[in-house]
């Protein structure tokens, strides 16, 4: 009797470091993805501003400074409204 509830035991905390491996391996997959995640929106920002300010150049050079800026703080507005829509109608 005792030697079967010691072996139960040992096969329970035998689980539970198996689960507890699985479970460390799985949080450093996370971690992993998250940082990447980071990486790339960083990327995806910095993409974005040098393409605004490349945009702002060549209206600059074409338009007057003033005129230049209102129509590229237009085109981020319609990135950013166009980005909106998309992640309303991924949580939707």
């Amino acid at each position: 009797m005792i030697k079967a509830i010691i072996d139960l035991v040992i096969a329970f905390l035998s689980l539970i470091e198996t689960m507890t491996r699985s479970l460390r391996s799985a949080v450093v997959n996370l971690g992993w993805g998250l940082a990447f995640i980071a990486i790339a929106a960083l990327l995806i920002l910095a993409s974005m501003v040098l393409f605004l300010w490349g945009l702002y150049q060549y209206f600059a050079a074409l338009l007057s400074p003033v005129v230049s800026a209102f129509m590229v703080s237009l085109v981020a507005l319609v990135l950013a409204v166009v980005a909106g829509c998309i992640a309303h109608r991924r949580v939707s």
